[in-house]
């Protein structure tokens, strides 16, 4: 049974000469072929596509596209409406307002603002429903109020003629629904794709950016252990004070009902993790005493029943932070696969919620110090992996434009089967030109591009 609900992608007119048809009948597709014959593009219209940032095919030398759904939905996008549809908005606008602004929405967001301007809503109402000060607070100090708004309006195609636009955008909305889609652009044509990708101000280059856009930097990588740290931590804070309160009620019920069967469900490695994230808010002699009575798992008196019965309040908490721990986990599985060849590893540290590299000779330093210093094929493998396995999302669609480059030929034949085997990939498009991407397993998902094209 498929995942995906994409059915087939096609652009007529591509380049003035040719028609690009590519089925998706399974949730691998792997393209292969040479330079100049539009892989990077049929990518990129597909990412924007995917991504309901309709405006940015009017860069791109075609006549129409079209996307097909396995549920009999579609949309055609012809490119003379957009072009026709925003031009005289267009116009006065600077690039980069229209580029920035459309970084800071999501596919959900656009569908929204669009329904609102559609409704006649006053412009400052749309800007407080959809909170845009919190996400481009920078854009509002350097471009008026009124400039921001036309800006809006072209990423939501609202004008003359752009129904079909909206129709299609809803569509999308509705058929990829919790689905975030993640394009990992050529490690060694970064810049150029940032640009292409609406990139290009200067000081977004390489740090900054759309986050479904993997940059292979680390900004990102350690922007997310510190997100991972920091909601452990309020879980932890959030339910201390839960458990306070339910302890107290206990206190005046009386002895809670509980033997030394109860501690026999109790790990010490469990309790030693939580006991670590709950910091001072427990002395360290009370630390010593539960350890010892977990490792024990004998009641000795009355006072331990209650002591059990905190630990049972103690591990709930631990329970909604046990996702993330086991993601972590994942991560560093997959990521030490790849490391292993260079004698490197990551370790993490529950307790501490943090990450180790430790490399040849048994050195361990925190990953966050050393991370601008790995391999350029240590941070593609790093980065993308943090992005699969820690991310928030679910589910992805993963575009991948040539994967092999900076990675070895060990790492090329693991690289694909392990974004799949994440069980968040719904569909995965790559195109390649190295054969050991797709030599290992991956092979009847191989199919040269050439196929697909008409002239």
């Amino acid at each position: 049974m498929r995942n995906s609900n994409l059915k087939s992608f096609t652009i007529k007119g591509l380049f003035g000469d040719r028609t690009v048809v590519i089925p998706f009948k399974d949730d691998v597709k792997i393209l292969i072929g040479e330079n100049g014959l539009g892989k990077t593009t049929v990518l990129s219209m597909l990412y924007y596509t995917l991504t309901s940032k309709l405006f940015k095919l009017k860069d791109f030398d075609f006549k129409s596209l079209e996307l097909s759904f396995t549920d009999g939905q579609k949309i055609t996008i012809d490119k003379d409406k957009l072009l026709s549809s925003d031009e005289d908005l267009e116009m006065n606008l600077p690039p980069q307002l229209i580029n920035s602004l459309s970084r800071s929405l999501d596919t959900r967001e656009i569908i929204e603002i669009s329904e609102l301007l559609s409704r006649g809503v006053h412009p400052h109402m749309i800007l407080d429903r959809i909170e845009m000060q919190r996400y481009s607070s920078d854009i509002f100090r350097r471009y008026p109020t009124r400039m921001v708004l036309s800006a809006l309006k072209v990423i939501c195609g609202f004008g003359e003629g752009n129904e079909k636009i909206r129709k299609a955008k809803e569509t999308l909305q509705k058929e990829l629904l919790e689905t975030e889609i993640l394009y990992f652009p050529t490690f060694r044509r970064i810049e150029e794709d940032l640009i292409n990708l609406g990139l290009d101000d200067e000081k977004n280059k390489i740090n900054q950016g759309d986050v479904r856009l993997i940059q292979f930097g680390m900004k990102d990588v350690r922007e997310r252990f510190d997100e991972l740290k920091k909601e452990i931590n309020t879980l932890s804070s959030k339910g201390l004070s839960q458990i306070s309160s339910e302890i107290l009620s206990q206190l005046v019920k009386g002895v809670p009902n509980i033997n030394s069967s109860a501690l026999q469900n109790i790990s010490k490695k469990d309790i030693d993790i939580i006991l670590a994230r709950v910091g001072e808010a427990i002395s360290k002699d009370d630390k010593e005493k539960i350890t010892s009575i977990v490792s024990a798992k004998k009641l000795k008196d009355i006072d331990d029943k209650y002591l059990v019965y905190f630990l049972q309040k103690l591990i709930t908490i631990y329970e909604k932070q046990r996702e993330i721990d086991n993601a972590i986990e994942s991560f560093i599985s997959i990521c030490n696969k790849y490391l292993k060849y260079s004698e490197k590893e990551i370790q993490y540290e529950a307790s501490e919620v943090e990450f180790y590299l430790i490399s040849r000779g048994g050195k361990k330093v925190l990953l966050t110090q050393l991370l601008s210093k790995l391999s350029s094929g240590e941070k593609q493998i790093i980065s993308l992996f943090s992005r699969i396995y820690l991310s928030d999302s679910k589910s992805f669609i993963v575009l991948f434009d040539e994967p092999e480059l900076s990675l070895s030929i060990f790492w090329q034949k693991l690289l694909l089967p392990d974004i799949v085997a994440s069980n968040k990939c719904k569909f995965l498009l790559s195109v390649t030109h190295s054969p050991f991407i797709f030599e290992n397993g991956l092979e009847k998902y191989a199919i040269g591009l050439n196929q697909y094209i008409k002239y």
